[in-house]
């Protein structure tokens, strides 16, 4: 009897046919770790520069000896070893950039940690994850402050340590009376990071293994827990050879605007840990929501690359001075961490002339999975692409698990070698995520007749009206049609007929008389009834992650709270 071949099978012999030229599906990882990464970069390109910020520039050679003389002197003086759990609390800075390759090379694991989180939070997260301490900007000092009580090491620094004198008086005087700023004694268990960059022999690295973790990234995942996410050396580094084997671009050095915060893991990957890789420059960009700052950046240093998201993209176009900018040195964007609209793709690309590409990826995933060919001819706009090279997914039903014929919806599952090692102590947790390599990634999707996948939605963010199945992206791409519509956030409300009806949050654009009518009228003529929203409300701005993600989760808390008792929706 002949075994009929598996979906996976028939895929695999799919994507094949769709790989852009040159591209194999299966690629080598090599055995490094991500200090090797830079060492490597800095070796072969000594003199190139690694970072620029506001003016101040540092060479692979300075970065990589600042490097080793922090990993010198948190093994000595702090007493942090492998496995030490060690906390980031800084915007993208070269401080950032030192701090991770030193935990890197002494065997510990960076804690990713939001510097807009509170006390609590941050405690709640150093806690689950036993940190052992901390290096953060002295404007977020009197949140860790406490933590010393504790046992645990402090590094303050500031953001001017790394500024050019100029740039240096100008942030002074800015801040002189900024309350965050308290003065700060340093004695104990708390230390300057300049200090700790002075000196001190070399270093052997402190790897044992390369499936040793060295980053926590916490997520919620598909359960909206927050956990951690344990990613290894080799995860990182498979990601990172996946992204540069994706195309020859990516491959050489260029010019990085690292605006994506590299606390999340997006950020890091596409921002820091590929440019670092590839020998490039970054150009860091501590706050990517100051628009103007950021044109003014990329008229400067005219940067080949752009990883953002959705909004990123967004605010740039809609930026009322952006005509006045040239952008046409940017060659290749990559769109991840929210779905990109296709007018702002279109838009996007008129207005630089670059191509801009989405892609797909999980905290769980190093992050990215998945990413359209860097070929205008080949990507599909409105799909997230093909897998990345050594990656395989499978669409199946969330309930019986069974794999969905091709072009069926489905959840996606994926496994690879970026695929994380589990959520730091939460077995149970892991084990609802993850079967015999697979990884459940709670999102909803289908591939087309050439391999290519598209995203429906999230499986959490589902809406269920009248019994079927309605994905919020697709309403909120027909909203984005509208030429006065900014952005558009859809979301299920209690109905007592429907059990679910659609709402949409609308941010108008400034100026527009459009109202609630004509946008439901103008939604109606493109949806299927169950689809059609009963609601839009218009918003100054949308709840959102610094990462861009709209809290969709906060407009259903925001919607539940404006319901009275006894009203109905």
């Amino acid at each position: 009897m002949v075994e009929e071949p598996s979906a996976a099978t028939e895929m695999e012999d799919v994507w094949k046919k769709s790989y852009p030229e040159g591209n194999e599906r299966r690629i080598e990882i090599p055995d490094y770790t991500i200090y090797k990464l830079l060492a490597e970069s800095a070796s072969k390109h000594p003199d190139s520069t690694a970072i620029i910020f506001f003016g101040k520039k540092l060479t692979y050679r300075k970065l990589l000896a600042m490097v080793d003389s922090l990993a010198f002197n948190l093994k000595e003086r702090l007493r942090l070893f492998k496995d030490s759990k060690i906390g980031l609390i800084l915007p993208n800075s070269p401080q950032y950039v030192i701090s991770f390759f030193a935990i890197a090379k002494i065997g510990g694991v960076v804690v990713q940690t939001n510097p807009i989180y509170t006390e609590t939070e941050i405690q709640n997260e150093y806690k689950t994850t036993e940190a052992s301490a901390v290096i953060t900007l002295d404007m977020y000092y009197s949140k860790v402050k406490a933590l010393e009580k504790d046992g645990m090491s402090i590094v303050v620094t500031r953001i001017k340590d790394f500024l050019t004198p100029l740039a240096s008086m100008v942030y002074s005087r800015k801040t002189r009376k900024d309350p965050k700023l308290e003065k700060i004694t340093f004695e104990g268990k708390v230390f300057k990071f300049m200090d700790l960059l002075k000196g001190g022999p070399a270093l052997e690295e402190q790897i044992e293994s390369k499936v040793d973790p060295v980053l926590f990234q916490f997520t919620g995942g598909t359960t909206g827990v927050p956990k951690a996410a344990m990613l290894s050396h080799r995860n990182l580094i498979a990601n990172v050879t996946q992204l540069k084997a994706w195309h020859s671009s990516l491959r050489d050095p260029g010019r990085f605007m690292s605006t994506l915060p590299f606390f999340h893991v997006y950020g890091m990957m596409t921002s820091l840990v590929l440019p670092v890789a590839t020998a490039s420059t970054m150009v860091l960009v501590p706050d990517p929501r100051d628009t103007e700052m950021l044109l003014k950046l990329i008229k400067k240093y005219k940067p080949d690359y752009l990883p953002g998201v959705p909004t990123l993209y967004k605010s740039l176009l809609n930026h009322p001075s952006v005509k006045k900018f040239d952008l046409k040195s940017i060659k290749v964007c990559v769109s991840g961490g929210a779905a990109l609209p296709v007018e702002t793709l279109k838009k996007f690309e008129e207005a630089t002339g670059g191509l801009l590409i989405e892609g797909y990826g999980l905290s769980e995933t190093s992050p990215v999975i998945a990413a359209n060919p860097v070929d205008r001819n080949k990507r599909k706009i409105g799909s997230v692409g093909l897998p990345l090279g050594n990656t395989d997914f499978k669409i199946v039903n969330p309930y019986s698990l069974q794999e969905v014929p091709l072009g069926e919806e489905g959840e996606i599952f994926v496994r690879g070698p970026q695929v994380m090692l589990g959520y730091w102590r939460s077995e149970s947790e892991t084990a609802g995520v993850m079967d015999d390599g697979w990884l459940r990634t709670g999102d909803i999707g289908r591939f087309d007749s050439t391999g290519f996948l598209y995203l429906v939605d999230r499986k959490k963010d589902m809406i269920i009206s009248s019994g079927y199945n309605v994905y919020p992206r697709e309403i909120e791409e027909v909203f984005y049609r509208h030429p006065d519509v900014i952005e558009a956030a859809a979301i299920g409300v209690p109905d007592e007929r429907r059990g679910q009806s659609v709402k949409v949050y609308v941010v108008k654009k400034e100026g527009s008389s459009v109202t609630e009518q004509e946008l439901m009228a103008f939604a109606s003529k493109q949806l299927a009834p169950y689809k059609r929203p009963r609601s839009v409300e218009f918003k100054k701005d949308l709840p959102r992650t610094l990462v861009g993600k709209v809290l969709k989760r906060e407009l259903r808390t925001d919607q539940a709270r404006s319901l009275r008792p006894g009203r109905k929706p």
